[in-house]
């Protein structure tokens, strides 16, 4: 090497591009990740609720549910996608440690193998996403009973290409004469903040999709297993008028129950929330029958029996 020349920076020697890990550091600074948690929580609890009570043709906000109820509610459409999620991270970290080490020409070799490769499958999994993403409302796609596909095709799409362009800098950086321009730090982050959020976006998608999906199973599994559960007498101080189908109305005598003037009797309670009663018909059939929701104040008294109650006296 002659006197005047510079020997070329070792990788080593080359400043650093801002990594997801620093971009991740600075949205912290300023948004709360626990605040975003929360959001995402009560979202998904939201559109499991509004599934779950669309199936029996009642409007959601009737229940006035608040913040926790809904976020209760979203444990039952995250915990599977959160353990699934974990469960790879896991594996991925163990077949990593187990694997050999390799000769570095090996390692560069296979690596500009991997580019074109995840070049493709990026390329597809965003075309899928795109495809579930302009027919959203089509009954006829392939995604009607995976909606939750096109938001992780979206997340693997953009970890896809992404990871091709660190491989690609990656494999051109080993190169001893390597002399390529450094990415400037602002839009180093500006990149890692994109695919941040692409990626967020495709989970918000995907898990909102499943979330709204296991509120449909969980309103259509009540259904089901109503018959097992106890017919309910309602006995309330006032008429309610209920004229629903297969539900008896007894008015009662003052000198039977003190306070209380009529008995309801062919009902099964789906559940009580926000200070109301959601009862059905004793046979409920989807599409057939009516919901009915009641204040719990205009009850009395409720009785819970697996016999049918043949005695209609208050």
């Amino acid at each position: 090497m002659s006197e005047g020349a510079v020997a070329p920076a070792s990788p080593a020697d080359r400043p650093r591009r801002p990594g997801p890990v620093a971009v991740l550091k600075t949205l912290a600074s300023v948004i709360a990740p626990l605040s975003i948690i929360t959001a995402l929580m009560f979202y998904f609890g939201l559109l499991h609720a509004y599934h779950f009570f669309r199936q029996f043709g009642i409007d959601y906000t009737v229940f006035d549910l608040s913040t926790q109820d809904y976020v209760v509610r979203s444990a039952d459409g995250l915990f599977i996608p959160l353990a699934v999620v974990c469960l790879l991270v896991l594996v991925v970290a163990w077949v990593y440690q187990l694997l050999p080490d390799a000769p570095p020409g090996h390692v560069t070799t296979a690596a500009r193998v991997l580019v074109p490769l995840l070049v493709v499958v990026g390329a597809v999994l965003l075309l899928l996403a795109l495809w579930g993403a302009v027919n959203t409302n089509d009954t006829d796609t392939p995604f009607e009973k995976v909606r939750w596909f096109p938001g992780l095709a979206l997340v693997g799409g953009v970890l896809a290409l992404q990871g091709a362009t660190r491989v690609h800098h990656w494999v051109r950086e080993q190169a001893p004469d390597h002399r390529g321009r450094q990415a400037h730090p602002v839009w180093a982050a500006t990149e890692w903040t994109a695919v941040i959020v692409l990626v967020s976006t495709g989970l918000f998608w995907a898990v909102g999709n499943y979330s709204a999906d296991v509120g449909k199973l969980r309103a259509r599994s009540v259904v089901t297993q109503l018959p097992t559960r106890p017919y309910v007498t309602v006995y309330a101080d006032q008429r309610l008028a209920l004229t629903t189908p297969g539900v008896r109305e007894t008015a009662c005598s003052q000198e039977e129950v003190a306070g209380v003037r009529y008995r309801y009797d062919g009902l099964r309670m789906v559940l009580q929330e926000g200070g109301l009663l959601f009862l059905v018909p004793w046979d409920y059939a989807h599409g057939r029958d009516t919901a009915i929701v009641l204040p719990r104040s205009a009850a009395a008294r409720l009785e819970f029996s697996y016999a049918w109650p043949e005695d209609l006296s208050c």
